[in-house]
């Protein structure tokens, strides 16, 4: 069976419509903020809080009636500026909790777990470096550190790590837009949207980056590192381009602009993070990914 750990967020939903897409026979578990919030009968769902001791024990007792369990672990408080604000508590959620969950369902019958981490461990790439699953974690801010305790956590149970970078795709979940969904109704509505240059990822869409990841959990690979990215490092408006040429809206609107003159993060964010998706292929989990929806 499948179980995604953090399902109703925005790349969440994209996993479990692949799943009922491409792997119907498989049992679904979805544990979510808001219970059945991914609405299909062959689905189980439960209400899970990373932070709830109570509602990690409920999620393993609902995990032990299954065997050949694969795990996609997504929960955690994710946003730099978030972090920045109250560093205590999501430090806890995303490391100690994090741990007690997996310390929880040790004995039950995972087959592999993944855990979500992110192109923000590794820092920034300098003079165009591209970074491969073997290189040093240098992360720059706060997110990073979190998330390169949270893969230390990860290997100590000989759990597998997803390494993604930006992604973007319309959201699925009613319970809040995408960046994707603003931009788009910006453009469509007339308005411009400043989009930025210096801020460049080996950007992958959800429903690419689903499709790899259960590929991932599925499959019997010895490797435990796995970046999962785009074939090109595109910036922002790049991407804002790509959003107009999709909706149909004049791509004049999408004005190109630097971090610096939008002033909109108060954490630091590297500029640019190239990371390599050749294992990937490798793997055979992927051919061409490339800017689209």
């Amino acid at each position: 069976m499948i179980c995604i750990v953090g399902a109703d967020g925005f790349f969440g939903t994209y996993i479990t419509d692949y799943i009922l897409s491409s792997c119907p026979h498989i049992p679904l578990l979805c544990l979510d903020h808001e219970e059945a919030a991914f609405s299909d009968g062959r689905v189980f769902h439960g209400k899970f809080e990373l932070s709830d001791p109570d509602s990690i024990k409920k999620a393993s007792e609902m995990l032990s009636r299954f065997s050949d369990i694969r795990i996609i672990f997504l929960s955690s408080v994710h946003n730099p500026d978030v972090i920045k604000n109250d560093t205590g508590r999501a430090e806890y959620i995303n490391t100690v909790c994090y741990e007690s969950f997996l310390r929880e369902t040790e004995s039950l019958d995972i087959k592999r777990l993944i855990y979500s981490s992110s192109d923000t461990v590794y820092g920034e790439s300098t003079d165009g470096y591209i970074f491969t699953e073997t290189d040093e974690l240098h992360p720059i801010n706060i997110y990073g550190e979190h998330k390169k305790s949270a893969e230390e956590i990860t290997r100590k149970y000989s759990y597998s790590i997803a390494r993604y970078s930006y992604m973007y795709a319309p959201s699925l979940t009613s319970r809040k837009k995408h960046f994707y969904d603003t931009v788009r109704e910006k453009l469509l509505n007339g308005e411009k949207m400043y989009m930025l240059t210096d801020w460049v990822r080996s950007a992958i869409s959800y429903p690419q980056a689903a499709e790899v990841t259960v590929k991932y959990l599925l499959s019997d690979t010895k490797e435990n590192i796995l970046n999962i990215c785009g074939d090109t490092a595109v910036s922002k408006y790049d991407i804002g381009l790509k959003i107009a040429e999709k909706s149909g809206a004049d791509p004049s609107l999408v004005v190109p602009c630097t971090a610096e003159e939008l002033g909109i993060f108060s954490e630091r964010r590297a500029e640019k993070i190239f990371m390599s998706n050749a294992l990937m292929k490798k793997q055979g989990f992927s051919e061409d990914i490339n800017l689209s929806f």
